[in-house]
């Protein structure tokens, strides 16, 4: 079998296709071999256009944070130039991201000061963006606090107290895939939960969510 297999306690069989190109069944822990390859052969179309999308997108390196290396924001990659002069500054010009500072040869400065720009930039973007689509809710939202912070497991996460998180790593993905979380989070404001009322107001305030979800998805290996 050219699978993994992954027994777990559940009740249904699932299967998950990987951007290295790895194809996962879990299945739950009384399963036969002959019944998880049936359902694997009943999916082999299925498996093997996922295997050629994830080829096409290959979910997103990490930035490199070097002179001459890169830094991905919203889709795109800007090549990181390191310049020695004061003060100390990081700008965005066209495709080059600008490091000034008094020693071009140190990589540990170049990278704190990357990281605390990128930071930044993703801060005050995820900010405005969440006012702006926070107005194009039917109803007012009851207020809310805002923090980013780097996650491992989520893109973003709303509590019962009115707090969005959104994950600083979503910054290097594509706009409608930033604005989806943070619609998502939002939404979360009125209802706390994922079931119908929740989908019929994220389907009032951005329509094509589902096509950014999926876009979110295409880029990289778990969702949000």
């Amino acid at each position: 079998m050219n699978f993994e297999i992954i027994r777990r306690k559940r009740k249904t069989m699932s299967i998950h296709v990987y951007r290295d190109q790895r194809v996962v069944v879990r299945a739950p822990m009384r399963c036969k071999d002959r019944e998880i390859e049936l359902f694997y052969d009943k999916h082999r179309n299925w498996i093997a256009k996922k295997l050629q999308e994830s080829k096409q997108y290959p979910g997103l390196k990490e930035s490199n944070y070097i002179n001459g290396g890169s830094l991905r924001l919203l889709g795109e990659i800007y090549t990181i130039s390191v310049r020695k002069g004061k003060p100390h500054r990081v700008t965005k010009k066209l495709n080059q991201i600008i490091v000034v500072q008094a020693d071009e040869n140190d990589k540990v400065k170049t990278e704190r000061m990357l990281t605390k720009w990128k930071r930044t930039f993703a801060a005050d973007l995820y900010e405005k963006q969440l006012a702006l689509w926070a107005e194009r809710f039917p109803q007012p939202l009851r207020e809310y606090q805002f923090k980013i912070r780097k996650m491992s497991r989520q893109w973003g996460n709303c509590s019962h107290k009115g707090i969005i998180t959104i994950n600083s790593q979503l910054i290097r993905f594509p706009q409608a895939c930033v604005d989806y979380v943070l619609v998502h989070e939002l939404t979360h404001l009125k209802h706390l939960h994922h079931g119908r009322t929740f989908y019929v107001l994220m389907e009032k305030v951005m329509p094509d969510w589902q096509d950014n979800k999926r876009l979110l998805s295409e880029f990289s290996e778990h969702g949000s």
